[in-house]
This record gives structure tokens, sequence and C-alpha cells, in this order.
């Protein structure tokens, strides 16, 4: 019997026999007597360096023991494997061993232990009558003959622990590197391995494989082909090779041609393909070895339109509870099907995505399934939507209870908003224009205050034509109307006009639906708001008071609050310094009174800081923008913060305090630039040169207004530019420059007069006559302080009267009037104190 020769003494057919000798207790090689025969080595020819697994190498190689090397199918797992085992040989001399244990085989069953042991040792030189029956006496004679030597042991393609374990030399001499498309994590828990996770590649990583497996240099425009390829293959190794081959064999196409053949599939996989090999049926292999109900599960999350997915949004889309969605994941991400990103999160390859969807498209109620699956998803993320949005509306005063439900809420948003606008665009796709409205209302408050701004352009648009289809006149008009105040916080004043006057013109060509008036007040507020800042000012009074009648009627105290606090920026922005003081308290005390959105106080508090700092009264306005940055800074409110930081600023560069305005101003410059605020940027970036000039850095000054005049030219910003334009004409008196300087200020005095500006008057004016002064051109410069008194005065710029008593007090020194002089500085002196200036001599640069 086999098993008698198996453990003992050589037959008597062996002991005669010239081709056969003992070499130990019971390892019997073929051969002659006296030669030392070759260690067995089974691994397959090593293809060569594998590129971008550098780190992975580096740790396999590290020592001896089990190595676990799981991942996704085409991954690259055996190829790591084979090229480790090559680079070990060296250190392993007593042979090396690779048996595929076939649980990802096509047409066939997963080889058992018994099996897997009887190919292991046969390749280590035993013949089939000295191969010991039954698993577990094979794994104790594999045991022993490995005992005390050190080889190399590939396992590749495992199923389980029950399959593995078997096979796992006894002693720590030997080193075995087991790969599967499984997490083995009972074989974890039985033995200390190290679990390598094996990724797909780095963008270039993929694109160097790209190029080596095509045989090509790829340059300029093929280079962009190649990386959106790649990108395409999900820098799946399989994959790309794949398509590398395919141009490989067509030595005339281009890469660019391949990826246009590629983006015309229906489905990408099925053009992943070279002879017989294919990544469609990589994935099948996985995929069937599933229980039914879990690739019913796999189908469905297929489906899904965004990056990533949590448990709730799994259990709606597969229509399960939460445990099992849970279950299911769990289960998925041991067969790497589903990629476990922490933190709840799970995403799908987008390969292993285009796969399931080709599976759907072939089933007969494939695109049922997909149309159901979509509306539970689209259900749990409006539920889920409209709660955070609620929780983001903090009410003044803030407190820690709500605003750390406001935290939780604005994380999650931020989390899911890539999911939640592809659920958006695929519900406007699939005509699901009801949930798709809901879903766009629910997120309006946060793409606002977070954007992305263009996202949300385009989606307020796809929304808007969705309820136009769909006859839903009063949600047309809501999209119209947000899109309009995304428009108007990307400063494009004209666009937001024009999508106001449309949602205006639907809500009155359909009197009487549901939230109409309502809707129309805040229309109105949003065009009142854009018209003032495009320098329109027809009608601006008449939309405000319609506004405010409306909000009156309904009860609406935030909307008449709101509505007073446009009515007196309108004041504010006409020089009306007292009205727009008097109307911003109302406006205040009914908002605050009333509880409103704390971020709505806070915005509207500093429109009262902005009055009265206009007014002079630069200590209550610093004391009101402080308080207003701590609100936003409390709700984490980048917008209102970085306002506040403007204002903030501005005070200090009045207040001679250069250092401290250009530290805060730095700090809104950042925030300006994350939320892509062009309007609150460029005026930030002026204030900024203004605390630079006072610190004679003008190098600094000079890019900081270049910078703003480059940004209020394209707006356009008319006031703004010609602010910024006077800045440049003092920086190229002081570079002494007078040319360029007078060309300077005549080009924004033009725009002041133009815009019908007084304060901007005065401050060219202010800035001719210090140019005059330096040319010894007196009397003409004395004449242009004394003009720009004049106009500061009417305009109640109390900054600009004492820069112009400054040059009135240089200029009558100039010409020998040292009294008349003293008087022009001390009234200069007197205003700036006022004003808050420590000292008042640093307060004009």
């Amino acid at each position: 019997m086999p098993g008698d020769d198996a453990g003992g003494r050589p037959s008597q057919h062996a002991e005669g026999s010239a081709e056969v000798f003992q070499a130990g207790r019971d390892q019997y090689f073929f051969g002659t007597p006296g030669e030392r025969p070759a260690p067995p080595w089974t691994v397959p020819r090593d293809a060569g360096p594998l590129i971008g697994r550098d780190a992975e190498i580096e740790r396999l190689t590290a020592g001896d023991g089990l190595h676990l090397i799981a991942g996704m199918p085409g991954v690259g797992k055996t190829a790591l494997a084979v090229h480790v085992a090559h680079l070990l040989r060296p250190r392993y001399p007593d042979g090396g061993f690779l048996v595929d244990l076939k649980a990802h085989a096509p047409g066939m069953r997963a080889v058992t232990p018994e099996d897997a042991l009887y190919q292991l040792l046969i390749a280590d030189g035993l013949s089939p009558g000295q191969i010991a029956t039954g698993a577990e006496a094979r794994a104790l004679q594999w045991r022993n003959r490995l005992a005390a030597r050190r080889c190399v042991v590939v396992l590749d393609n495992a199923l389980d622990r029950p399959q593995v374990a078997p096979l796992l030399p006894a002693g720590g001499d030997s080193v075995v590197l087991v790969t599967s498309r499984r997490r083995l994590t009972g074989l974890m828990a039985q033995h200390a391995a190290d679990a390598l996770e094996l990724p797909t590649l780095t963008d270039a990583a993929a694109a160097a494989l790209f190029a080596r497996r095509s045989g090509r240099e790829h340059r300029g425009s093929e280079s962009a082909a190649v990386a959106e390829i790649v990108r395409d293959c999900g820098t799946l190794p399989l994959a790309i090779c794949l398509l590398a081959a395919q141009l490989q064999g067509h030595p005339q196409q281009t890469a660019a041609e391949l990826l246009r053949e590629l983006r015309r599939a229906v489905h990408r996989t099925s053009r992943m393909r070279a002879e017989d090999l294919a990544v469609g049926p990589a994935f099948d292999l996985s995929f069937r070895r599933l229980p039914k109900p879990l690739r019913r599960f796999l189908l469905r999350l297929g489906t899904y339109p965004g990056a990533d997915l949590d448990v709730s949004a799994t259990a709606a889309l597969t229509g399960v509870g939460a445990e099992e969605a849970r279950r299911g994941l769990d289960a998925l991400v041991q067969e790497h099907l589903v990629i476990a990103r922490g933190a709840g999160r799970y995403q799908l390859h987008d390969l292993i995505c285009d796969y399931t969807r080709m599976r759907n498209a072939e089933l007969p109620n494939g695109e049922a399934e997909r149309v159901g699956a979509l509306a539970r998803l689209a259900e749990d993320y409006v539920r889920r939507v409209h709660a955070a949005d609620a929780a983001l509306a903090v009410p003044y005063p803030p407190v820690l209870a709500r605003v750390e439900q406001r935290t939780v809420a604005l994380a999650w948003l931020q989390q899911q908003r890539v999911n939640l606008l592809a659920c958006a665009r695929e519900l406007a796709r699939t005509g699901e224009h009801e949930l798709m409205a809901r879903l766009t209302g629910g997120l309006a408050a946060f793409l606002r205050e977070y954007g992305p701004w263009e996202q949300a352009v385009t989606l307020y648009r796809i929304a808007a034509a969705c309820a136009a289809r769909n006859g839903a006149h009063t949600a047309r008009a809501v999209a119209l109307r947000e899109l309009a105040g995304v428009l108007y916080l990307r400063s494009e004043y004209p666009a937001a006009i024009a999508e106001c006057e449309r949602a205006l013109a639907t809500l009155r060509a359909h009197p009487g639906g549901d939230r109409a008036e309502a809707e129309e007040a805040a229309t109105l507020l949003t065009l009142v708001a854009a018209r003032r800042q495009a320098g329109t000012r027809t009608a601006l009074a008449a939309d405000l008071e319609r506004a405010l009648d409306l909000y009156r009627r309904s009860g609406d105290r935030a909307g008449e609050g709101e509505a007073l606090a446009e009515l007196g920026t309108l004041h504010l922005a006409s020089g009306a310094y007292d009205a727009a003081v008097e109307t911003l308290r109302e406006a205040t005390a009914v908002l605050l009174g009333d509880h409103a959105s704390a971020r709505t106080c806070a915005a509207v508090l500093n429109k009262l800081g902005a009055a009265l700092q206009n007014r002079g009264e630069n200590r209550e306005a610093t004391e009101i923008h402080e308080h207003a940055f701590r609100v936003s800074d409390i709700l984490g409110d980048r917008r209102g913060m970085a306002v506040s930081l403007n204002y903030l600023g501005h005070l200090h560069c009045q207040a001679g305090d250069h250092e401290r305005a250009a530290a805060v101003l730095e700090k809104a410059r950042v925030l300006h630039e994350r939320m892509g605020s062009r309007s609150g940027g460029a005026h930030c970036l002026l204030y900024l040169a203004r605390a630079y000039l006072g610190l004679a850095r003008y190098e600094h000054a000079g890019e900081a207004a270049r910078q703003a005049l480059s940004i209020f030219r394209e707006m356009p910003h008319r006031t703004g530019y010609a602010s910024a334009l006077n800045l440049l004409g003092t920086l190229h008196r002081l570079a002494g420059d007078p040319a360029a300087a007078e060309a300077a200020h005549q080009e924004a005095l033009d725009v002041f007069v133009e815009e019908q500006s007084l304060l901007g008057q005065a401050e060219v004016r202010n800035a001719q006559g210090d140019l005059d002064r330096l040319t010894k051109r007196v009397t003409r410069a004395l004449d242009r302080h004394r003009c720009a008194l004049d106009l500061a005065t009417r305009a109640g710029g109390d900054a600009e009267r004492a820069r112009a008593y400054r040059g009135i007090g240089h200029c009558l020194t100039a010409l020998g009037e040292d009294e008349a002089g003293r008087d022009a500085h001390r009234a200069a002196r007197d205003i700036l104190e006022r004003l808050g200036a420590h000292d008042p001599a640093k307060a004009l640069p």
C-alpha cells in the first residue's frame, strides 16, 4: 500500500533500483546515487519588476512567517506573490512551491486541502506511492519535510481558513505567501499573520504600467489620454494591462482613439479584454460564488450614483433593514467587492459598478429594480437633508446644544456633498422631478454657505428646467431664485437680476400657488441686492416696499427684518448714513427679538457696523463687528467670519494699527479664497493694500492692489475698481513716477464722478493733493484738499475729512500760514481720535 512506504524503509524495489536512493528519513529523489539534486522550485517565471508596489515588496520581504495578500479581482495579488518569491529565493535556498487553490477559477471547484498537499509533496520529490492517504496524514508529512528547511511557499487564490491551514509549515524557518480575493479573518485569528490589503495603483504608477505594457512613450495629448484611460480603469492593473495590450497589438491606433472607443462603450468592462483574458469574467468568478441574496444585494448597490455610501443609504438602496445592510456590506468587504473606507463609509470600485450595471441590464426586471432603488435612496436623502437643513439654522443667540447639532449636520452635508449632488443629477436625468425639487430645496442653504457655487449653478438650472417640464410653477420660481442667489454670491449681478426677473414672471403668471407670496418677497430681496451691486437704482425702493408689505401681511418677522436690513443697506450705499443706522438698528431689533437665524443676525450686525463706521462711530462699530465675528466663529460660518474680518481690518487701518490690520486681513483673504468669494476677496485685498501702505511695505501693497483691480475689472465693480486704481496712483507717487500717478488718479476720479460717489471723489482729490505737494504745486494741492474736504463732509466720510485737513495743514504751512496750518492739523487729529486712532500721526499713510 502507498501508505506503508510513506514513512518507513524503501521498498524492495526501491532498494534495488539505480534510480532511487534514500537521502533522509523518508525523503526520496529520482536520480543517480551520489548526485545532490537541485532544490525543488515550482514558482512560475517572474514577470519582472513591478510598478508602484515598492512599499508592499519591502514589507513582504522583511521577514519569515505567514503573509496574507488580499485584494479585489485583477489587482495583481498573484504577480506580487510570485515576484516576492523570486526575490526571497536566495534567502530561502531549500525550495520554492506554488499551488493554485482555485477558489476563483472558471469552471472549477476549489482545490481540497488533501489534493493541494498531494501537489506540494509531488513537487517536493515524492513519488505517488510515497504520499500518505488522507488530509491529516499528508499535512503531517508536509510539515515534517519542511521542519528543518528554509523554503518559500505560495498558496495562490485561496478560499478560506479550512483550505489553507493544513498547508502551512509547522516551524518558522519558511515564509508563506497566501493570496486571496477574500479577507481570511479566520486564518488571521488562528495564526500570527501579516495581513496586506493590496490597493489599486496610484495614477502615476498606473500610467507608467500602461506605458510599459503598450511599449510606447506617450507625450502631450497622448499622455493626457493615457491618464484618462487609467482613471477609467479605476487604476486596476488587470484592466490597464488588457487595454495596453490592445494598443500594442494595433500600432496605428493612438491612446486618444482607444480612449474614445472606451468612452463610447455602454459598459467599459466589455472593452477590457485580450484573447481569453478579460475583466468581466474575472469579476464573474467572484460574483457567482456569492449566495443568491448577496448577489441581488450587490446588483442593487451597483445602481448607486454617488462616490461612497453609508449604511442608511445602503439600506434604502437595497430595500432591507439597517442591520441586514450592514451584514451585507461586511460580507462584500470580505470578498473585496466593496471597499470599507472607515467611519462607516463604503465604496464600490468603478469597474465593479460598471460590471453590476451590465449584469442589471441583462435582467428582465433590471430597469424596474434600478428605478425603485433610486427612488428609495432619494427618499432617504430627502429626509436626512431636510433634517440637516433645519439643524443649520441656529437661532440667535446661539446656544451650545444647537451649535453642536449644526456642527454634526454640517459635517454630514460636507461628507455627503458629492453623493447628494450626484443623486440630484440622476433624479433629473431619469425624470424624477418632484424628488429632485425636494432634494435641491433642502440643499439650498448649505450650497449658498459652502458651495461649490459652480456646481450649485448647474444644479439649480437643472432643477428649474425639471420643474418647468413638470408644471410646478412655484418650484421653478424657487429654483430660479436660488440660482440668482448663488450668482449674486459669485458677483455675477446681471445674471442674478435676469434669473430673479424670470422667477417673478413665473410667480405672477401663476398667482395663488403654495407659498407664492413668501417666494415673491424673497425674490424681490435678492433682486434689489443684485441691482444695488450692479449700480442700478431703478425701482429699488418700490420693490423693497412690496417685499416689506408681503412679509408684514403674512406675519413673517424674520423676512421683515431681512427686508429692513436691505433697506438700510440701500441707505448706506447712497450715503444716507443716519437713515442707514436707524433702519439697520430696527432690523437688528426685529431679528434678535424674533430669535431669527444667528447667521442672518450676524450678517445684519456687520451692516450696522459698516453704517456706524461711515458715520464716524468707530468704537461702537468695532464692538459690533467683533460680536458678529464671534457669532460666525461659533457657527463655523466662514463667509460671516470673512466679512467681519474685512470690516475690522478696515477699522484697524483707520485707527493707524496697520500691523494688526494686515494680520486680520490676511486671515480674511484665506477665507475668501477658500469660498471663491470674488467681491469680498477683492475688498479684502484693497484694505490689505492700504494696511501694507501704512507699513511702508510698498511691494506687498502694490501686489494686493493690482489683484483687487483685476477682480473689480472682471466683475465689474466700478467703484471698487476706481478705489484700487487710486491706491495704485499713490504707490506710483511713492515710487517717484508722478505721471503714472496722475493718470491713475484721473481715471479713478472719472469713474467716481460717473458713479456719483462723493466719498470716492474725496479720496481721489486728497491723493491728487498729495501728488501736487510732492511736485511743488502747493496752491493747486490746497485747492484739491479743500475740494476733498467739501466732498467728504457732504458724504459723511470722517476719515477722508481728516486726510483733507492734514493736507490743508501741510499746504498752509508750506505757504507760510503756520497758525492756520496748525489749526488744520488739530482738526485732523480731533477727527482721528474720535475714530479711535491710537497714534493719529500714523493713521493716515
